[in-house]
């Protein structure tokens, strides 16, 4: 299996893919790398505009430009 596409402290992107999602993409930084679940790597990941932190799948990540 492949490793962690992203490394603790990257700034990336957040992206939700949610349906009816307004909120769009939020600047967020990886705090930890997370095992496999159904077949993805997870990031706890931190964003700007909230308090805590959240776990998210690596195809809701995308880096920065």
């Amino acid at each position: 299996m492949a490793l962690h596409r992203f490394k603790v402290g990257q700034s990336l992107v957040f992206s939700p893919r949610r349906i009816g999602n307004r909120d769009g993409n939020h600047a967020c930084k990886v705090v930890q790398l997370m095992p496999v679940e159904d077949g993805e790597y997870q990031y706890r990941i931190k964003c700007t505009f909230e308090n805590s932190e959240r776990i998210v799948k690596e195809s809701q990540l995308v880096q920065q430009h």
